[in-house]
């Protein structure tokens, strides 16, 4: 096979690849390199984008550099590398460098004008700042740049998952190795450089910072212009993300999605664990009655059937259902951090979610509750808009007479003493 060396002088290592790869890549990147004409600017932008198709650590470092010095040299940035600046930083784990110049921007710059001059505050008044302090979420000034807020939501997701990854260690290793190996094991597995301080946490301080990141997440979800349906599409969706594949809030903008992905969809998906969290909270969410759904459609119980004459299919009601867990999956991201960090064989938010249920279904058959109750196809509906109980999956209750918990085997509709269990519901007994 024929190999030949096509980088650009530009990369600092070289790289021996197939011709056939690599060739168009080089090919234009060097075309890219061309700074001439009235727009260098534009120019070195064009060839920043260029070097991050290599996908290596040398294409992201200067490509950084690039946009660095661009930025850095011109009082307006008119083609948004601020926007770009951040998530490369993350992706070279300079983490504390890319909160400052987030927080630069946040405090310093105007949100009337998206193409603002910089202030003559210099950066180095926000070197050091603190990651999890309060953040500063002007509504105004996120309508108009929502990137690069939605960028520092992607740091505090990734020092979410290293307390993860730190607390799950000590639940494993527990006493059993000395102080000095286990501080070694934790060292090892976190990623971010401002994680190593969690290392050095007791378990204690580790819960405070854990209450403390879900709290600044949660107000960074609560941002409508940040965390609309169409950015979690687009994040969860994948690089090459199609703003005509599920059903959008009207309010939300696919151009800005599109936009944001082609920016920092790499950061996105090269940090580990963001994404495998976020995609399990929406799994929760979807376990749950969707009573937003029902809401926002006027319709109860299409669930079981579209109502004729709602003009919804089946599509639809899919696609609905998947909007409306997008928008709660914040909500259950919580439970999602138990039990990663767990190391039980019972998933402690399905336990949760069954004692809930246990009380609910009590409360229904001794507080009063409403008379009002059917089954249709192994669901239970109590008469009230919303509150759904699905017996036939396999992570929901099953209730015994006294209205407690039943074991594993008598779940499945079989009791140790051979006779069917029963369900109580409001007067209504259906046999397993």
């Amino acid at each position: 096979m024929v190999r030949r060396r096509l980088c650009s002088p530009l990369i600092n290592t070289h790289y021996v690849l197939d011709c056939a790869v690599h060739e168009p890549l080089c090919k234009e990147i060097r075309d890219c390199a061309r700074i001439t004409g009235q727009y260098p600017e534009l120019s070195a932008f064009r060839l920043a984008q260029a070097l991050l198709k290599l996908q290596t650590k040398d294409g992201v470092t200067k490509s950084l550099q690039l946009r660095s010095t661009g930025y850095a040299s011109n009082t307006v940035d008119g083609v948004h590398m601020r926007n770009s600046i951040p998530p490369l930083l993350l992706q070279l784990d300079r983490d504390q460098q890319c909160y400052d110049f987030i927080k630069w921007h946040l405090l310093a710059g105007k949100y009337r004008n998206p193409y603002y001059l910089r202030e003559l505050t210099h950066l180095r008044n926000f070197e050091g700042s603190y990651v999890l302090e309060e953040p500063y979420l002007d509504r105004r000034w996120c309508q108009y740049n929502p990137h690069l807020v939605a960028t520092s939501l992607l740091l505090k997701l990734k020092l979410l998952v290293d307390l993860i990854n730190v607390r799950r260690v000590r639940n494993v290793l527990g006493t059993r190795l000395l102080p000095e190996l286990t501080l070694y094991v934790e060292e090892a597995i976190v990623r971010s450089p401002l994680s190593l301080a969690f290392c050095r946490e007791d378990d204690v301080g580790l819960q405070d910072l854990q209450h403390t990141l879900l709290r600044r997440i949660k107000l960074h979800s609560h941002t409508r212009d940040i965390m609309s349906t169409c950015s979690l599409e687009a994040i969860l969706g994948g690089l090459w993300y199609d703003p005509t594949v599920h059903y959008h809030d009207p309010q939300a903008s696919p151009v800005q999605a599109s936009l944001y992905i082609d920016v920092a969809g790499a950061a996105w998906h090269q940090t580990e664990g963001v994404l495998e969290l976020l995609c399990a909270a929406q799994k929760s969410a979807m376990k749950d009655p969707e009573t937003e759904t029902e809401y926002r459609t006027g319709q109860r119980r299409f669930r079981t059937h579209p109502v004729p004459g709602s003009g919804l299919n089946w599509n639809e009601i899919e696609r609905l259902h998947w909007e409306d867990s997008l928008l709660r999956l914040w909500d259950y991201l919580e439970f999602e951090v138990v039990d990663a960090q767990s190391i039980s064989t019972q998933r402690p938010s399905t336990l949760h979610r069954q004692q809930l249920l246990a009380e609910w279904l009590t409360y229904e058959r001794t507080d009063g509750g409403p008379d009002a109750s059917w089954m249709v196809e192994g669901e239970v509906y109590d008469g009230r808009e919303g509150d759904v109980v699905d017996f036939s999956e396999p992570d929901m209750l099953a209730v015994g007479d006294d209205g407690e918990n039943v074991d594993d085997d008598d779940a499945t509709g079989e009791s140790a003493g051979g006779q069917c269990a029963t369900a109580e519901c409001g007067g209504f007994w259906e046999c397993g």
